[in-house]
């Protein structure tokens, strides 16, 4: 009986635990996106403000970490003069979080005054604090 009663307590738990952990890998991992990115917000905006277009940007001229953990690159894409798209590439994921093989980015139409964010759907669960998952992506408010 004692054995038994084990084996529900700790089915409980682990109920609990583990979709909490999925949780936190998925906020790290939009946590690093995010923050590779935004780095290279202000040299963008400076190479606008210098050159008057992004046409001729090279993107080794742009200093920053372009992988981490749970990204597996950044890439630049130039849309128009003053466009440019910011994408982080996640890696794939072996158990936990939605993210893996997905991209993020970061978009700027006028020169990089101001920025969009662009995000793959997320699915909010049960045990996902959705106020704090949405306090992550605050500095995506336009």
């Amino acid at each position: 009986m004692k054995v038994l009663l084990l084996l529900v307590a700790t089915g409980a738990v682990l109920g609990v635990a583990i979709p909490r952990y999925g949780y936190q890998v998925d906020k790290a991992q939009l946590t690093e996106a995010m923050a590779l990115t935004f780095h290279f917000k202000p040299g963008l905006a400076q190479y606008f403000a210098t050159h008057g277009s992004f046409a001729r940007l090279g993107e080794k001229s742009l200093q920053g970490t372009r992988e981490g953990k749970y990204v597996q690159a950044i890439v630049f894409e130039y849309v128009k003069a003053d466009s440019i798209t910011v994408t982080a590439n996640f890696r794939q994921t072996e158990l936990f979080g939605q993210f893996g093989g997905k991209t993020f980015s970061i978009v700027t139409s006028d020169g990089g005054r101001t920025w969009k964010c662009k995000m793959p759907v997320i699915h909010v669960g049960f045990f996902t604090p959705t106020s704090d998952l949405l306090k992550t992506l605050e500095p995506c408010k336009p």
